[in-house]
């Protein structure tokens, strides 16, 4: 008789216990069948970064709603599975840079390639036999001179352009590449000049500490409070610089 009650009571006492285990395995199993996938609005592919599809949501802060529940399987994407596609898109984009003539590569700014430009072009003619990459002549802006009319400054910037085009023809087919005529374009092109003209100065600053900073590898040891430097005290790492 003694052992039933102990029974029963052992039984009252782990029934709350009982209880809550189940539920926990309830919501467990629930959570188990919440779907792994983003819903994300649809954005506009163009939008986002290469390697990633049209549905990520982040691009043109469109909005990003996810489950609660990620998942046993909801594993990141490998370090540099984005940066890498970015990567290569800049990779691409300065390849094809080798295929566009700029106007600081013509002689006096007028028709006929001056020297680094018909290397160039030479070099271009070799490049080009085999398959199907497009030369672009970078077109000239119009800009009016004295008291031209608009109209013919773009004639004659037209001209201009057309001219330096048939030059690079004639000379990729005078090294080997006959059907230059259907390869080279005008085009303007859309990269920023970059002239630099600080570099010098600068450089000079982070290798002989004689600028805002010091000497990186000597811990600051220039004529100045914070500034360039490396790991140094004056700056940098070792307190307010901008490297």
């Amino acid at each position: 008789m003694n052992n039933v009650v102990l029974h029963t009571e052992v039984s009252t006492r782990l029934r709350p216990f009982l209880v809550a285990s189940l539920m926990l395995t309830l919501v467990g199993c629930q959570t188990a069948q919440k779907s792994h996938q983003k819903e994300c609005a649809t954005t506009d592919s163009r939008a986002c970064p290469p390697g990633l599809d049209s549905n990520r949501g982040w691009c043109e802060n469109n909005d990003c709603r996810r489950p609660d529940d990620f998942g046993p399987y909801a594993v990141p994407a490998p370090l540099g599975t984005y940066v890498n596609g970015w990567n290569d898109a800049l990779i691409c984009s300065a390849r094809d840079q080798q295929y566009v003539i700029s106007r600081n590569e013509w002689f006096a700014g007028k028709e006929q390639l001056g020297p680094e430009g018909r290397e160039h072009v030479i070099a271009l003619a070799t490049a080009l036999i085999g398959h199907g990459k497009i030369v672009v002549v970078e077109t000239e802006p119009v800009i009016l001179e004295g008291d031209e009319s608009l109209d013919d400054a773009y004639k004659r910037t037209a001209f201009l352009n057309e001219q330096r085009r048939m030059n690079v023809v004639a000379e990729l087919q005078r090294n080997g590449l006959m059907d230059a005529d259907q390869r080279v374009v005008l085009s303007p092109v859309r990269g920023v000049g970059v002239h630099g003209a600080e570099a010098p100065r600068i450089y000079n600053q982070l290798i002989d500490g004689t600028g805002v900073g010091g000497n990186g590898t000597q811990g600051g040891q220039g004529n100045g409070n914070s500034g360039l430097g490396g790991f140094g005290g004056g700056s940098g790492f070792g307190g307010g610089g901008i490297f």
